[in-house]
């Protein structure tokens, strides 16, 4: 698997799945710190019972010079050697439309994890383990519930494929929801989060907890309002309020409702913003 505490946590919620129909089956989760920014294996703290491999593959973004007389050749023989695999099974795609089956042959499992429905146990033994592991203390409480927002940043601001959600977006929802004074922002980069925000308007209290990841998903699932903006740690933190605390009110981006239709198989109790 590749990505942050959000992809490994889809990975593992099949990696139990597979467990519970396979239980003789050996499972060895294959985690890669490579991809866009350099990624640590969180999951594995939280879920030791499983066996891990560690492949540190990351490598500053580079362009790669292939053959170029032999690499078409190669890249067919590749694809031809994966299609003849997931034909047979032996290597699942966990993204393919047909769904997921993994046979008693069955040898590698590979995609995205999070097209597929999230098990309520899972969610719920999920939230237990992240208390379990939580180094929360110290955090000066707000004056009562306030609602939270999950303001991914990070790598996304230098992308070029891809960017954040743009600030006044989110402070045109604040102002749609009303009333909304004060707003604890949790964010990969606390102090831009709350310099943009800013800057788009929102006048109102901004207070800031720079969290470790288990403890910005406790601790946004505890706000009695939650906006996400599109991240795999703003789903986790929506499942674990849609099945954990039933009257939440939780805001995502209209673009990840599909997403949240099939990982809940409902959707319900989210609003959508654009």
């Amino acid at each position: 698997m590749w990505g942050g505490l959000g992809s490994q946590l889809f990975a593992l919620s099949l990696a139990f799945e597979v467990k519970e129909v396979r239980p003789s089956k050996k499972i060895v989760i294959v985690l890669h710190s490579s991809g866009v920014s350099k990624r640590d294996p969180e999951v594995s703290v939280l879920y030791p019972e499983f066996e891990y491999k560690f492949v540190d593959d990351f490598k500053p973004s580079v362009t790669l010079k292939l053959p170029h007389d032999n690499y078409p050749v190669r890249r067919k023989f590749s694809t031809l050697i994966v299609r003849l695999a997931c034909k047979t099974r032996f290597l699942v795609r966990e993204n393919d439309h047909e769904g997921t089956r993994i046979m008693p042959w069955t040898i590698s499992v590979r995609g995205h994890y999070f097209h597929r429905h999230v098990d309520i146990r899972f969610v719920t033994e999920l939230k237990r383990r992240l208390q379990a592991n939580s180094k929360f203390s110290g955090v000066i409480q707000p004056n009562g519930p306030i609602p939270a927002i999950h303001y991914r940043l990070g790598d996304l601001v230098t992308l070029a494929t891809k960017g954040p959600i743009e600030p006044r977006v989110l402070v045109n929802l604040l102002e749609h929801i009303g009333d909304v004074n004060d707003l604890l922002v949790l964010s990969d980069s606390p102090t831009l989060a709350v310099k943009r925000l800013r800057t788009a308007g929102f006048s109102g209290e901004l207070r800031t907890e720079d969290l470790p990841t288990i403890d910005t998903i406790l601790r946004a699932s505890n706000s009695p309002t939650f906006i996400g903006t599109s991240s795999k740690i703003s789903y986790w933190i929506v499942l674990i309020r849609l099945y954990t605390n039933p009257e939440s009110i939780n805001y995502l981006p209209k673009g990840d409702k599909q997403i949240m239709e099939v990982l809940t198989e409902t959707g319900t109790q989210v609003y959508y913003f654009e």
